[in-house]
């Protein structure tokens, strides 16, 4: 009976080892079949990520590029508030416009060379002498004109007397200040080219 328990032990251990044996054969291909799908799967994880970050940044680009297109209109905007260089006859040219749109006259109109607006800015002014001939109120619209305009525009004198030749008139003599910011080596013009 020892014999016979025996080698159904060693049967029963051999069919056991069989078994263990043909799963671990079995096992194997699916555990390196899940493995290489567990890198595919990190692979495209990773591809994931990136794609977002891609995204990410594709947003932040567009968001950037709104922005600076805001930017520019800002910058168009200012351009014209305050320009780079020292125009006195777009100055002569806005003043002129805008006697017209106020009903006066300009008898007298004498840009001077550009002076530091001395503010801490940079900027320059080209101070413009002008003797006009108007009523108060076509005189209060002019005025009321140059501090509505685009382009920074400061009065700086104004002395009015009664007309003595139209009745109802007055002349008035007044200093406007026109700003300007200078980019780089360009400062400002030499006096000589302002005659």
């Amino acid at each position: 009976m020892n014999n016979r328990l025996l080698a159904v032990i060693i049967l029963l251990l051999g069919i056991v080892g069989a078994v263990v044996l043909f799963f671990y054969m079995q096992y194997n291909p699916y555990k390196n079949a899940s493995n290489v799908l567990k890198q595919k799967l990190e692979v495209k994880r990773a591809y994931e990520d990136s794609l977002r970050q891609v995204v990410d940044v594709s947003e932040k680009i567009e968001y950037y590029k709104a922005l600076l297109k805001s930017m520019e209109g800002l910058l168009v905007k200012a351009e014209a508030m305050v320009p780079k260089e020292a125009d006195r006859n777009d100055i002569c040219a806005l003043l002129i416009e805008l006697s017209h749109q106020a009903h006066i006259t300009i008898v007298a109109s004498t840009p001077s060379p550009p002076v530091s607006s001395a503010d801490g800015t940079g900027s320059f002014m080209i101070p413009v002498s002008l003797s006009v001939e108007a009523t108060y109120q076509t005189l209060g619209k002019f005025l009321e004109f140059l501090a509505n305009n685009q382009r920074i525009l400061k009065l700086s004198s104004l002395t009015i007397t009664p007309s003595s030749s139209k009745s109802g008139f007055i002349n008035a003599s007044l200093i406007v200040n026109a700003y300007y910011l200078p980019v780089g080596a360009a400062q400002t013009q030499s006096p000589e080219q302002w005659n």
